[in-house]
């Protein structure tokens, strides 16, 4: 048990060629191996191998977005995606989220973030005040019942019940729709094709530094398509 407890580091074996069988991965900690076992993917998602995958980290579509919404089934479902998307929550800072931290008049939010992050007044969306006006009590905690893993479970049925790609069971899968983080980025993502800076998106991810803040983002249709077009336009005047 107490080597369990110790940090472990991941260390990777060579990537898998095709028609080889899983190298195993090995675990060790400052006592040595804990255990070796095989690696989940050799593939970009894969321990060593994380970096090469960032850019193809997956992010919803402001459509998603609204399947999802139409998914929910209670007024309480929709203000958890709500309030999770456009705060950029981790679904662990779910429920320690307060009524006292909410002014709904001037729509702000004193949002008080994990990992030591600092506690911003971000504002919040008409939508998303108007939700939280539906559900929220005097005081206290805002959503008492939602756990991180109550959380993680209700978000990948809603992704089913909103019809959009997901895959049990790997839930870090980076093109894996179904985990719940992927909120976190995608509001990142939407703010910068907004025109956000990147500093006002580390604001509201409640990041330290920007550096962190820039792994979040992903390439929506649109950021692609615009991309192409700036492309093409530099092409067309040589």
């Amino acid at each position: 048990p107490s080597a369990l407890r110790a940090r472990l580091i991941h260390i990777a074996a060579p990537r898998r060629r095709a028609g080889e069988e899983s190298s195993p991965c090995t675990l060790r900690s400052g006592r040595g191996t804990v255990k070796s076992m095989p690696c989940r993917a050799h593939g970009p998602s894969c321990c060593g191998h994380a970096n090469q995958a960032r850019d193809e980290r997956a992010v919803l579509e402001r459509s998603e977005m609204s399947l999802l919404l139409a998914a929910c089934r209670t007024d309480e479902e929709r203000a958890v995606l709500r309030t999770v998307y456009d705060l950029a929550m981790r679904a662990g800072e779910l429920a320690e989220f307060r009524a006292e931290a909410v002014d709904l008049r001037k729509r702000t939010v004193a949002a008080k973030r994990l990992k030591n992050g600092p506690t911003h007044a971000l504002g919040i969306g008409e939508r998303t005040a108007e939700a939280l006006r539906q559900v929220m009590p005097d005081s206290g905690p805002v959503f008492p019942r939602w756990s991180a893993r109550r959380f993680e479970r209700w978000f990948r049925a809603l992704v089913a019940r909103a019809g959009l790609p997901s895959l049990p069971g790997r839930p870090h899968n980076v093109r894996d729709k179904g985990y719940s983080h992927i909120l976190r980025r995608s509001r990142a993502t939407h703010l910068v094709e907004d025109g956000e800076e990147i500093k006002s998106v580390q604001r509201r991810l409640g990041h330290k530094s920007a550096k962190t803040t820039m792994l979040y983002l992903g390439l929506t249709e649109m950021q692609k398509q615009r991309s192409d077009e700036v492309a093409a336009r530099g092409v067309d005047a040589l």
